[in-house]
């Protein structure tokens, strides 16, 4: 059964949900929680030190990136509660298609995008042909 330190971050997510998911996490997955921080750095310490295999927190910031790298250099692992987000680019195009094939005027998209109704009319019959 592995040991866990849990990463509460003091903005964005209210602090009692981020606890609240982390902890059914945990449980989940039969650990253990040996703490609770707020500090990245603290958690990579408490690893280091041995006290704990796994960090979970809620979600992944920007500043994790420190952290990973101090436990990468040890057995233990980090784990998300919510996996990334991810992102899918979409061609204007496309978009404009999409959109019109769902019941969207031409009007109504050009106002969306902010272009031109000749524009939009000029992509959708691109488009047809």
């Amino acid at each position: 059964m592995d040991t866990a330190v849990v990463i509460i971050r003091r903005d964005g997510v209210p602090t009692e949900l981020q606890e609240g998911a982390c902890l059914e996490y945990c449980e989940s997955r039969h650990y253990v929680v040996d703490s609770i921080t707020y500090n990245p750095g603290d958690a990579a310490a408490i690893v280091e030190a041995g006290t704990a295999q796994v960090v979970v927190a809620a979600y992944r910031r920007s500043e994790d990136k420190a952290m990973d790298r101090r436990i990468r250099k040890t057995t233990a692992r980090v784990e998300y509660v919510r996996g990334a987000v991810s992102r899918h680019d979409v061609d204007d195009d496309d978009l404009v298609v999409a959109m019109h094939a769902r019941g969207a005027s031409v009007e109504q998209i050009a106002d969306l995008l902010g272009v031109s109704t000749s524009e939009i009319s000029a992509i959708l019959s691109k488009r047809r042909q």
